[in-house]
């Protein structure tokens, strides 16, 4: 019975072999006549299939150029977004060349007709020197406007910020993919009702957003939205981050969404330490560590370890990192979340910071983020973190 098993495997690794061979002159011979060479973007995290054309797009614009690109990708994660880039850029999707060209990528990893995409998160003066170029149509903004006039009674002049935390259902959700090493970057809803209810109390809305989540919030605040529980659709996913104020959301695909559309964020309980936001008009706030000792460490401690460095702290970006040096992610909280809130507020309405905040940022940003290029160009680490955990700096 092995015995099959082995050869069938065999047999089925031999053929795919053959196809590749078979499909590389393929493509080879379509660069050769129209110039067009592929990429394969991942179909399932709307962070990849946002932030790795984005990225590309822009690129391309910065250098004044037009490469010739078809990406391909498989049943993507959501339709409406598909076709907003295919605007941009040509998208051919189908399940069976994605996984095809996947295994030849990684087969042949030396190849040169199925180009990389990727995220650096760290293009730091792209993002600066090259605005959003993907936008919604007129029509669709007023068909968004329509349905959420219809829906929350939220009408044109409003306005609304988002809101997302990424949960244990996100595991169960995608758990064909393997995705229970990631469980560090999960935070908790109810961490950021304060600053919901701060939104309210200013006149604007306040948007759970998601597309799953564990459980529905807790609120009787008629202005707080639970969207992901609430008539959640792919079009109001994309419509309603696109015209948002502002994102406030934690290590996750979404905030490549907002920086899609060139909407400023703030990325709570950042772990890893190393990819800050790439936007300028951004806030970002560290999870704390709690180490053997069951006592919070010093970011001068995190830095020792490599957490702030990309190349050092790849180990803690699983789950197995923090395990083995028996360290624990403590995650933001709601008073953290409400001080970086007002925070981005205060740096929308173009208020000048007190020479002393923005000598403290410099400091904290030299002292850990130096060995990134163009690193000052990156978003801030919020004022109200830093003061609320002054002795941990």
């Amino acid at each position: 019975m092995k015995f099959c098993i082995v050869l069938k495997n065999k047999l089925i690794n031999q053929l795919l072999l053959y196809i590749s061979y078979l499909i590389f002159g393929v493509l080879n011979l379509i660069k050769f006549i129209s110039g067009y060479q592929f990429s394969v973007v991942t179909p399932f995290r709307i962070g990849h299939l946002a932030g790795e054309i984005d990225q590309f797009l822009r690129e391309q614009r910065l250098n004044n150029k037009n490469h010739k690109r078809i990406i391909v990708t498989g049943k993507a994660c959501n339709s409406i977004l598909v076709k907003i880039l295919s605007r941009h850029v040509k998208i051919k999707q189908s399940p069976f060349m994605f996984r095809l060209l996947s295994y030849m990528k990684r087969r042949f990893p030396q190849q040169t007709v199925i180009l990389p995409l990727g995220m650096t998160l760290n293009e730091f003066s792209l993002y600066k020197k090259v605005n959003s170029l993907v936008n919604l149509l007129e029509s669709e903004i007023e068909f968004g406007f329509q349905l959420i006039k219809k829906k929350y009674n939220i009408k044109k002049n409003d306005w609304w910020v988002c809101f997302h935390s990424r949960d244990n259902k996100y595991f169960e959700k995608n758990i064909k993919n393997d995705l229970r090493h990631h469980d560090y970057r999960n935070c908790e809803i109810k961490n950021m009702l304060l600053a919901m209810d701060h939104i309210t109390k200013l006149g604007g809305y306040a948007i759970r957003y998601g597309a799953i989540a564990e459980e529905p919030l807790k609120t009787k605040n008629k202005k707080i939205i639970d969207y992901t529980f609430n008539g959640r659709t792919e079009f109001l996913d994309i419509f309603l981050m696109a015209k948002s104020r502002f994102f406030v959301g934690n290590t996750s695909g979404t905030t490549h969404l907002a920086k899609l559309f060139s909407v400023p964020y703030i990325m709570t309980n950042l772990v890893p330490f190393f990819p800050m936001p790439e936007q300028t008009k951004s806030i970002f706030l560290l999870k704390k560590m709690i180490d053997y000792n069951n006592k919070v460490m010093t970011y001068k401690d995190c830095y020792n370890l490599g957490m702030f460095e990309k190349e050092k702290g790849t180990k803690f970006s699983l789950v197995k990192g923090y395990q083995d040096l028996k360290i624990t992610p403590l995650e933001n909280s709601k008073e953290e979340i409400l001080g970086a809130t007002k925070d981005m507020l205060y740096l929308l309405e173009n208020k000048k910071k007190s020479l002393k905040t923005i000598a403290k940022h410099n400091q904290i940003r030299d002292q850990f983020y130096s060995t990134y290029r163009e690193y000052k160009l990156a978003g801030q680490l919020s004022p109200a973190f830093i003061k609320i955990n002054q002795r941990l700096f």
